[in-house]
């Protein structure tokens, strides 16, 4: 670590060994540098982080005290992203307002001399600023904006993304993205022709956003018939668009009509998500700069920062327990769901509609950024006001991010906890004609206490993943024996491995060892303990026997609904989905063309799932005398195999 001996660093100040910091410099409070930050002479850090490769100049003042009266020395924060460039004499001030509050400038951006970025901006990645262009707090500054020199620009505004200001101008109002403005006030020149082509645009995506330039600035009505002109100018393209939503729509009914002529449900996915168009008609329902999450766990050291908007629980019900704004606009969207899904609906992540992890926007969801449980976190300085736990309910010898946190509520507060569940998730279903069992619970993961108390309370089927067993633990809830009715069962979804993946890394471990134990247990009910060693021997060496298995066990277990998804349907040795993962490689993998010769093929040499065998051996699983009770149905599938 290359620290001039003249440099001032605050105690608790994070400095990686690969940083530079150079003379006279002043690290203050709360400052964390990620790896190979350079700190040039008299700069001045506090409560800001930076991330790696970003270079700081001299004098510049970051992470400063924002130049707002209401701010009374709340706990905020700058957040500069990675290999920026911070000239002389650049001020970014951290957040005003609560605490938790920041101001963010994104990756690559550039800020020349003496510019400025105040309270609670966001500037988005590869945004350049000019010598001494400068924003007034709030502002949102897109992706790749130049910001011209000596440019100044309202709180509150929005700049869109590949706009470029010309120098000495000013904006009191929002600019559009790709746009060419100048003057004082701005005054919009049409787009940004040379920016854009620099940012790979195509010669066709820039005539049109030309083209739309010029019938808005030439106008001589109305927006609304401006719009009208466009969409007949560009009738051909939009009927294209249309004739493939049309197609699609069609396909999707046929597969409907095809899948309930059989008696089969065909089951939507939901997201406790919201839609951009959603988040951005809707801004008043969100708590303004909290995001939903993941606390850290198996899939990510830092968790997951999903970026989605949080419902404002104030907003969500009225002080009566009706539902206000935002519960009504909840309430519709799952209606939709429902009515076009009546096989049922699957929420994605039902801890976040129960007990969600909450972060600061811009901060990593980790408890010491300042991230919490939204319901769960009475001793929270922002959080404490939606709370339904108490001091008294938590364990605090375990961390807000554990499932053990909570260990104690009342009926009143479970009642509480699930109250979005049953007037909006619930109370949508019926009101379309289903019931709860055409909602299905992604429960996986994280399992708090009130997760776990409002799925008993309203008797909501939740999921068995028999691959995230743990086999030290005889009373582990994947484990085949201990699956209740009331779920649905799987080897695994499109976050994990394919079965037989997971076998392959599975044998010849311990791990290998104790779920062959588990297993010969749980399905050779009738054979001896020698016979079962050696069972649990051969299953784990023998991952195709493992594979098997494991199927086995899925069909042989309790639950009244079980799940296979198409890559261990179908014997593929790919991965769907990794999560805390991102690229081309996640949500790219589609069921082949051809896959009743791949299903053939792979089933000849065992790789595909041998539906009518693993049901056959699911009935032996449950002993002698339930195979004695079932031997019509075993003759059938033997027909079949």
């Amino acid at each position: 670590m290359a620290i001039h001996k003249t440099a001032i660093i605050a105690d608790n100040a994070v400095i990686p060994a690969s940083c530079e910091i150079g003379p006279n410099v002043v690290i203050g409070e709360d400052v964390v540098l990620g790896e190979n930050v350079k700190v040039m002479a008299n700069a001045y850090l506090e409560c800001c982080e930076i991330g790696d490769g970003t270079l700081i100049s001299p004098f510049a003042s970051l992470g400063t005290a924002p130049q707002d009266l209401s701010y009374k020395g709340q706990k905020t924060k700058a957040v500069i992203g990675k290999n920026c460039i911070i000239k002389e004499y650049v001020t970014i001030n951290r957040g005003a307002g609560e605490d938790g509050a920041v101001t963010k400038v994104g990756d690559k951006c550039l800020l020349m001399t003496s510019s400025h970025v105040a309270h609670n901006c966001v500037v988005e990645d590869e945004a350049i600023f000019a010598n001494l262009a400068t924003i007034g707090g709030h502002v949102h500054v897109g992706k790749g904006a130049f910001l011209g020199g000596m440019s100044v620009f309202h709180q509150n505004i929005r700049i869109g993304e590949y706009v470029i200001l010309s120098g000495f101008s000013a904006a009191r109002m929002d600019i559009p993205p790709f746009a060419k403005a100048a003057s004082a006030p701005a005054i919009l020149h049409g787009p940004n022709v040379v920016g854009l082509k620099r940012r790979g645009f195509s010669k066709e995506e820039i005539e049109h956003i030309r083209d739309a330039y010029k019938h808005i600035q030439a106008r001589t009505t109305t927006l609304t018939n401006v719009v009208k002109e466009l969409e007949e100018k560009y009738a051909d393209v939009i009927e294209y668009y249309s004739f493939c939503q049309f197609v699609i729509s069609v396909q999707n009914e046929k597969t409907r009509e095809y899948a309930q002529s059989r008696g089969l449900k065909m089951i939507a996915d939901r997201q406790v998500a919201f839609s951009d168009r959603d988040n951005w008609a809707y801004q008043a329902y969100f708590l303004k700069g909290w995001c939903l999450g993941c606390p850290p766990d198996y899939f990510s050291e830092d968790g997951q920062a999903w970026g989605f908007p949080v419902m404002d629980p104030e907003k969500l019900f009225n002080p009566d327990g009706s539902l206000g704004e935002g519960g009504l606009l909840m309430k519709e969207l799952y209606k939709k769901m429902f009515t076009e899904n009546p096989g049922g609906v699957r929420i994605d992540h039902m801890v976040g509609l129960i007990d969600p992890w909450v972060y600061v926007a811009g901060r990593k969801p980790k408890i010491e950024e300042g991230a919490g449980r939204l319901y769960s976190s009475p001793e929270h300085p922002v959080l404490s006001r939606y709370a339904i736990a108490t001091m008294d309910d938590l364990n605090n010898e375990v961390e807000a991010d554990k499932e053990e946190r909570i260990i104690k509520l009342t009926p009143e507060q479970v009642r509480k906890y699930g109250r979005l569940v049953e007037k909006i998730v619930i109370g949508a279903a019926e009101e379309v004609g289903l019931d709860k069992d055409s909602i299905v619970c992604e429960d996986l993961g994280t399992l708090t206490m009130p997760v776990v108390s409002v799925m008993k309370e309203y008797d909501l089927q939740g999921m068995k993943l028999i691959q995230f067993v743990v086999p030290e633990k005889p009373m582990h809830p994947y484990r085949c024996k201990n699956i209740n009715e009331r779920c649905w069962a799987m080897v695994g979804t499109h976050d994990n491995e394919p079965i037989a993946m997971w076998a392959n890394a599975t044998v010849h471990t311990e791990a290998g060892y104790l779920n062959g134990k588990n297993l010969a247990e749980d399905l050779y009910p009738d054979a001896n303990d020698e016979e079962r060693e050696q069972i649990a021997v051969r299953i784990s060496k023998d991952a195709p026997f493992l594979t098997q298995t494991k199927f086995v066990e899925l069909f042989a277990c309790k639950a009244e609904n079980i799940q296979i998804f198409f890559t261990d349907l179908l014997g593929l040795y790919d991965v769907y989905n990794r999560p805390g993962t991102s690229g081309d490689q996640n949500w790219s993998l589609r069921i082949p063309d051809n896959y009743e010769e791949v299903y053939c093929n792979n089933l000849k040499s065992g790789k595909a799932l041998n539906l009518p065998l693993i049901l056959k051996l699911a009935i032996y699983a449950r002993g002698n005398e339930f195979a004695n009770a079932n031997q019509e149905i075993i003759n059938k599938l033997e027909s079949i195999m």
